[in-house]
Formats: structure tokens, sequence, C-alpha cells
């Protein structure tokens, strides 16, 4: 009897070791299969003049979410790593600058280097500027102290 009990404890803790090695085994395949299906986006960022765009903002969107993103180094260079394998688009920002944005699909590669990414300059043309000025009160002169009465609120008496 004692060894009949003493047996079935044994059968009880080679099973739970049995279980807590196949959640191991499981675990660590899902976490190489992450690791191998991660794809990266690179590219450069440059202006009309060809001159590279420092610290413009990357976004990765996927639909219109972002997933990820990124800022361009003093080359105008990105890399975006990490990314799962699907169709990503890639939106370029910078301040006075149009939004740029492409299509990026990782589905049949791991890795793409975009084409040279040339932002335009955004141009705003103004309808017109109206300058307004008030002539100060008190002006110091050289020689002089000057006080304009034209629009003081103080020499405005009850009349």
């Amino acid at each position: 009897m004692i060894y009949h009990f003493s047996r079935t404890i044994i059968n009880q803790k080679t099973n739970v070791m049995r279980i807590k090695l196949l959640f191991l085994f499981l675990f660590g395949t899902l976490f190489s299969m992450q690791a191998q299906n991660a794809g990266t986006i690179s590219g450069k960022v440059v202006d009309q003049k060809n001159v590279p765009v420092s610290y413009a903002t990357i976004a990765i969107k996927e639909g219109e979410a972002v997933i990820t993103g990124g800022i361009t180094d003093d080359n105008g260079d990105f890399q975006i790593k990490n990314l799962a394998l699907k169709n990503y688009t890639v939106e370029v920002q910078f301040i006075g600058y149009n939004t740029f944005s492409a299509k990026a699909d990782l589905t049949s590669q791991k890795s793409i280097t975009l084409p040279k990414i040339t932002l335009l300059e955004e141009a705003t043309q103004l309808q017109g500027v109206e300058v307004v000025q008030e002539r100060s009160t008190v002006e110091q002169k050289i020689d002089r102290r000057v006080i304009n009465v034209g629009r003081d609120l103080t020499t405005a008496g009850a009349t």
C-alpha cells in the first residue's frame, strides 16, 4: 500500500514536470518565431537641394494606426527595426515641408530600403500684410523728453 501511494506521488510530480517542460518549449518556440519575423524599413530623407534633412519624423502606420516610428539622424538616414512582416505606410514629416507618404511591403522580404525620399518645401502665399503701430506716448530725445498727448487716456478729461 505504501509502495503504491509513493508511486502515485512520483507519477504526479513527473506529470507536472512534463507539463512545465512543454510550456517552456512552447514559449521558447513562440519567442524565437517572433524574432525571426522581425523586419526592417530604412531610407534617406533629403530636401530639393539634395541636402539631408536631420531629425525628420518617421511614422510607420498600419491603416490609420501608428505602429512605431523614429527620426532621421544627422545624415538624413533612418532605420526602423522589429516590425512584423506586414504591409505598412511610411510617413515622413518635417516643419516647413509637405508630408511624404509611401507604401512598404514586408510580407515578401524582411528588409526594405526605400528609394531616396525628397521632401518638398511647403510654401504659403499670404493675401496681404497689415502693419499697425501706435506712437509711444513718451519719446526720449538726446536733449529733451517729448510727450505725445494724442491718444493718452489720462489726458481725456470729463468735458
